[in-house]
Formats: structure tokens, sequence, C-alpha cells
């Protein structure tokens, strides 16, 4: 098992009520088309960057971090990882106070258990998009919309990438 100290760069950009915005959104770059500024389909942009390891077993591809205060899940353990020989595969692990597992695969719904200190809820998950070269260029995009009994709560665009 090979693990290494890295730092990663995470870019999250989420969109509030994704019912009208699941055909408006441009796939390369995840941003509204149609003119529309982002502010009028309630955008939120974040990026942090952190510390992290990453971790090869020879099988799986493991990236481990804390969450910071900005995603309000502060102390959070992080874990991304997938197995090599289906990188189009994503499973994110978190433990914590928000304790969920949420699988993305390409034009998937998955539904997970998310707990969170006030109650315990079924989401699904809907992946529009999973583009994993973390191995040949350093990245993971990860494209999805989360949906809180059936109905879309938001749509989520994230690149995990790797800084030399």
């Amino acid at each position: 098992m090979e693990t290494k100290n890295i730092r990663i760069k995470i870019v999250s950009d989420r969109y509030d009520n994704t019912a009208p915005l699941m055909n408006a959104l441009d796939p390369e770059n995840g941003m509204p088309r149609g003119g529309k500024k982002t502010d009028e389909v309630n955008h939120d942009h974040t990026e942090v960057t952190t510390e992290a390891e990453l971790i090869r077993d020879g099988v799986k591809t493991f990236i481990r971090y804390t969450e910071s205060e900005l995603s309000g899940m502060e102390g959070a353990v992080t874990q991304i990882y997938f197995d090599d020989a289906n990188p189009e595969t994503v499973i994110m692990d978190r433990g914590g106070d928000y304790m969920t597992t949420f699988v993305f695969e390409n034009a998937k719904r998955h539904i997970c258990v998310y707990n969170t200190p006030i109650m315990t809820f079924e989401m699904g998950v809907h992946t529009k998009e999973v583009k994993n070269r973390l191995l040949e260029d350093g990245f993971i995009v990860l494209d999805y919309v989360l949906e809180i009994r059936g109905a879309g709560a938001e749509r989520n665009r994230v690149r995990i990438s790797l800084i030399n």
C-alpha cells in the first residue's frame, strides 16, 4: 500500500431549484446556458484547497481529507475512492456528524442514507456525469443532482484536482 501526502483543490458549484435547470446547464462547464446569470438560478460557488492523503493499494485509489468550516461539516473526514479497473464509478464516504455514502455512476441513480445531528433520511443521487482522470491528469469531476423524496433539491458540479 502506498500513501502520499498531497494537496487538493475542490471547486464546487451548487444550483438550487434544479427541476428547470436540468437541461439549462452547459455540460462542459456546468454553468447556466441561455444568457441567465448565475445569481438568477441560485448559484453557490466555493473553492477550497486542503491537505489530503492519496492512498493506492493496487486495486483501489483513495483520496482522504478533513472537511473545513467552509463546507459546514468541519472536522468530518471525507474519503473519495474508486476501483482502478472501474474508475467511472466513484464513491464518497463521509464520517462525523453528517455521515453518508454517495455512489456516483454515469447516468445512474442511487439511494443513500444521510445521517445528520437532527435526523436521518434517504437521498437520491442522480449522476449526470463522472469524469475520472485522477490517475492520468490529476482530476475528478462529479456532476449530480441530489433528490429528497424524488424531488430535485440541488444540482452539484464538483471538481477535485491534485495540486503539484
